[in-house]
């Protein structure tokens, strides 16, 4: 008595049931049915037989409501969702009836798509996918997309990504469904050359009794039971012997042939988004739109709020080094010193000889000037004071010379003019030596004042003229009143320490009681920088806060867009999930589009906002200040809200069942 082989596929009591309750729908029956290695089975029956859930059931795309279903001793029932998809990808091949191509991807991607999953290196996977083509046919046919294709055509790319992963067991469900009678006959003849020569299962469905007569075996449904029709080994055609032999479950050593491991299947992964992406150029534009509006508003505002924070240091530093600034009132501003006897010179000289810590007291006294030079005239600010006061107000020259003792004391008519005087009155030109006439008497300019540009309050500090502090009082004010005393300290640290030694020397002058108010006021510049610096970050924050409002409307967009693209997407999921992806796979997928969708929306971002950062601080005369922080941090948190937004879209791919997936319309 001869042994029976094993069978490579084992059927028991299969049933399935849609539904429940009254709108059950039963659509098979204790189905029953053994295949063995190197068959060519055909599975026949009328419409509405069950013929294409047997074969949903046979490929892993379905799982029966009751019964066994084992292959080569396993059984697949048992298996959880990833069990199944990776029997699909390493044992079986399917042809679908509608040919189930993805759109707009060449023959060659197309084909090899399960490989991909399978994380074959590229140049075996090209190398495979054209062989496979050029096995059924399509040599030269690489880079035509399914729309470039005949039916027939797109029939054998279907037959081509099927056989491409060498597979045990073909499954053919109406493979020549929609296509004419050659081109069917074509197709019938390419399987039966697969099953003979390479040795592969197949089990086909159809209705069509000319093209089941390929078959070795035919297998009719009906009234949702299955009936054989004689045997494999006595009658129907000799049964090709298997190409080689099959690896059982669950040893699959087949298994190890998964290519370069995770790394491998990511950087694929992170191919195939981008190729999703390039194939939707507007869409992904617009859909990381507020992804670049975000990020660009951010940098753009936190950099340029830097850049005003650095120019408004540097104008409060420009009024002098550790300097304090000294006034007769209680407040600074209009009406602050109403009633408060002004400062003498001599408070100047007190000051120097009795407060330790001082760099340089000059004394200050202002007065606004018609200036008149030739035909030009202009409108200007005469200073009077020492020659102290170039040190204390950290002016420096580009040109001459400050006046001496013997001017100061004797009050000449010499003065060192600002930059915009000289621009203004003298053409830019060399003004030393020359006269203009102030007011109503005559001065020789004898310097010009290095530029400082803006002051922190506004005021051009180069439109400015500096005399003998005797010149301007005789001359200008008619008094000998000064306005405001100006003290460098000597040491940024001793700022604290100089500014309570003045402050109570003053006292003692002024003659104010224990219990009385000052009637003047120390200010130290210091602290304006720290106030006003403060208050720009304040701003920067706020505004930067409220730029990145857009950043979350930018994820928004995103999730959106993404969950609009499953659904569209829907039946090409079905297609990944059949050949073999994996959930997890597919959520990778998806997120990886997500994340690099919202990560180049960062980077084209950060690059609009540098830009826009050189252009904006150029034309507000701030400093342009590159932060690298809020540039990665920017850009990280684009790439983040790619995951937080990507990931819901991305589990609802994964989570799609595949044979609902491909029945999506």
């Amino acid at each position: 008595m001869t042994d029976t082989p094993e069978a490579l596929i084992r059927l028991a009591g299969i049933t399935k049931v849609y539904g429940s309750g009254p709108a059950a729908f039963q659509a098979l029956r204790g189905v029953d049915l053994s295949v063995q290695a190197g068959e060519f089975v055909a599975v026949m029956g009328p419409s509405g037989s069950g013929k294409s859930t047997v074969m949903n059931i046979l490929g892993c795309l379905d799982t029966p409501t009751a019964g066994s279903y084992q292959f080569q001793g396993v059984h697949v029932e048992t298996m959880d969702r990833n069990q199944r998809a990776l029997l699909r990808r390493h044992f079986l091949g399917f042809v679908f009836q509608g040919f189930n191509l993805l759109g707009r991807t060449s023959a060659l991607e197309n084909v090899e798509l399960p490989l991909l999953y399978r994380g074959e290196p590229t140049a075996s996977r090209h190398a495979a996918a054209r062989a496979a083509l050029a096995q059924v046919g399509l040599d030269g046919w690489e880079d035509h997309t399914p729309g470039e294709l005949s039916g027939g055509q797109q029939q054998r790319v279907a037959i081509a990504r099927a056989i491409v992963t060498n597979p045990a067991v073909l499954l053919a469900d109406e493979p020549t469904g929609n296509l004419d009678s050659q081109r069917s006959r074509e197709i019938m003849e390419l399987l039966t050359e697969l099953n003979c020569q390479r040795g592969i299962t197949i089990l086909m469905v159809t209705h069509e009794p000319d093209m089941a007569a390929f078959a070795h075996r035919q297998v009719h449904l009906s009234a949702r039971h299955h009936h054989p029709d004689g045997d494999a080994r006595a009658g129907h055609g000799r049964v090709c012997a298997p190409a080689g032999a099959f690896c059982r479950w669950p040893g699959r050593s087949r298994f190890a042939h998964t290519g370069g491991g995770g790394g491998r299947m990511i950087w694929n992964t992170l191919l195939l988004a981008l190729r999703e992406i390039r194939r939707n150029l507007l869409r992904s534009f617009l859909t990381i739109l507020g992804i670049v509006i975000g990020v660009g508003a951010v940098i753009t505002m936190v950099t340029l709020g830097n850049g005003a924070t650095k120019s408004i240091s540097d104008q409060v530093s420009s009024l002098g080094s550790n300097l304090l600034m000294v006034r007769p009132g209680q407040r600074m501003g209009p009406g602050g010193s109403a009633g408060a006897p002004m400062f003498k010179v001599a408070d100047v000289q007190a000051i120097a000889a009795q407060v330790s810590g001082v760099k340089a007291v000059a004394p200050e006294t202002r007065k606004a000037v018609s200036v008149v030079v030739g035909a030009r005239n202009w409108s200007s600010v005469a200073t009077g004071s020492t020659r102290d006061y170039f040190t204390a107000a950290g002016w420096t020259l580009t040109a001459g010379r400050i006046f001496n003792e013997a001017e100061e004391r004797g009050g000449k008519a010499v003065c060192v003019i600002g930059a915009t005087l000289q621009r203004e009155l003298f053409g830019g030109g060399d003004p030393l030596g020359e006269s203009m006439r102030v007011a109503d008497f005559s001065c020789q300019v004898i310097g010009v004042l290095a530029a400082k540009g803006q002051s922190a309050f506004g005021s051009d500090q180069d439109d400015t003229i500096v005399m003998p502090i005797r010149t301007v009082q005789r001359r200008l004010t008619g008094d000998q009143d000064v306005r405001t005393l100006l003290v460098s300290a000597s040491d940024s640290n001793a700022t604290d320490a100089v500014k309570a030694r003045v402050e109570t020397l003053l006292r003692e002058r002024r003659k104010i009681g224990a219990n009385e108010d000052d009637n003047f006021n120390v200010l130290d510049t210091k602290q304006i920088a720290q106030t006003l610096s403060s208050t720009t970050r304040i701003m920067t924050t706020l505004l930067g806060a409220v730029a990145a409002v857009s950043l979350l409307v930018g994820g928004i967009g995103i999730m959106n867009i993404m969950l609009v693209s499953v659904t569209e997407r829907t039946r090409e999921i079905g297609i990944r999930l059949a050949i073999g992806a994996l959930e997890h796979e597919v959520l990778l997928q998806f997120l990886i589009e997500a994340v690099v969708l919202s990560s180049l929306g960062g980077l084209i971002g950060v690059a609009l906002a540098t830009g826009a950062s050189i252009g904006l601080a150029s034309l507000m005369s701030i400093p342009y200040l590159f932060d690298p922080a809020i540039n990665l941090l920017s850009f990280g948190i684009s790439a983040l809200i790619g995951v937080v937004f990507g990931y819901f879209p991305a589990r609802r791919a994964a989570q799609l069942d595949p044979i609902d997936a491909l029945r999506h319309e």
